[in-house]
């Protein structure tokens, strides 16, 4: 098998891969038929992306294909990094099987919310907000460099950041006009699409003079435990995912519960 051949074979993988991942959480979700929410979204935002996933779909297909109007894009890249993709592919689908089965049924292809939603707070969604979006943009970068053609690995990363720019700003007002203050805190908490580098912030109610960074064997850098002396306010209830000793415990920071530490941020799905 010669390396092209090998080449075209794992990007057929890669997608093959993707569109299971998905669709079998479609199915689980009950979002297989979900069509886009307009008014959500808006009109241009549906017919752009809609216009850019199909030309991707359609240079794929001429990619594998081997019609020769694909190599019109093709880009002259080294064995070694066009090997460097694998890798970077199998670790963006894991990254997107772990934000959907933290997300379970919160999981929407669409702008909406359910009547019951939560606060989501576990797996990636611990440090970043939109960890969906993170593995979309990491994955047509490995594409990208396994196929070696910028068309595919452009397109691909295209359609993302107009979701990114276009409508993650409209998904998380939907997530702050449900979820008020809790979100914010979250905001606060978390990075966008990357980990927040740094110590997390205090959470409001907390005064600075009450927070210590302190090492755990059981982490592998530091955290923030509250003292007593700084619980906070009355009016102002933090919820979060309480960490004593190292161990993850669900629970909150409420005037009367003693002294556990706590990394704050409750976490919404998107």
């Amino acid at each position: 098998m010669d390396l092209d051949t090998l080449f075209r074979g794992l990007v057929v993988g890669q997608f093959t891969a993707l569109a299971g991942i998905r669709l079998h959480y479609k199915w689980v979700t009950g979002t297989v038929a979900a069509r886009p929410q307009v008014r959500a979204e808006g009109w241009f935002t549906v017919l752009l992306r809609l216009s850019l996933t199909l030309s991707l779909l359609v240079l794929v297909g001429v990619y594998i294909l081997r019609r020769p109007e694909a190599d019109r894009l093709a880009v002259a890249l080294p064995v070694w990094l066009r090997l460097v993709g694998v890798p970077l592919s199998l670790g963006a689908l894991t990254l997107l099987v772990c934000a959907h089965r933290a997300l379970g049924a919160y999981f929407s292809p669409t702008l909406r919310l359910r009547a019951d939603h939560r606060l989501v707070e576990t797996g990636p969604y611990r440090w970043v907000r939109h960890p969906i979006y993170a593995a979309y943009l990491l994955f047509f970068l490995a594409v990208g460099l396994v196929s070696a053609n910028a068309g595919i690995g452009g397109l691909g990363i295209a359609v993302i950041l107009i979701l990114i720019t276009l409508r993650l700003p409209r998904e998380e007002r939907l997530l702050k006009g449900r979820f008020g203050a809790r979100w914010d805190r979250y905001v606060e908490a978390t990075g966008r699409l990357v980990p927040r580098w740094g110590p997390p912030r205090v959470p409001p109610g907390v005064t600075e003079g009450a927070v210590e960074e302190v090492r755990s064997e059981a982490l592998p850098g530091p955290c923030l435990r509250v003292c007593c002396e700084g619980r906070p306010d009355e009016s102002s209830p933090v919820d979060s995912l309480a960490v004593v000793d190292g161990v993850g415990l669900r629970g909150g920071i409420r005037p009367g519960n003693g002294p556990p530490g706590g990394l704050p941020g409750p976490r919404a799905p998107g």
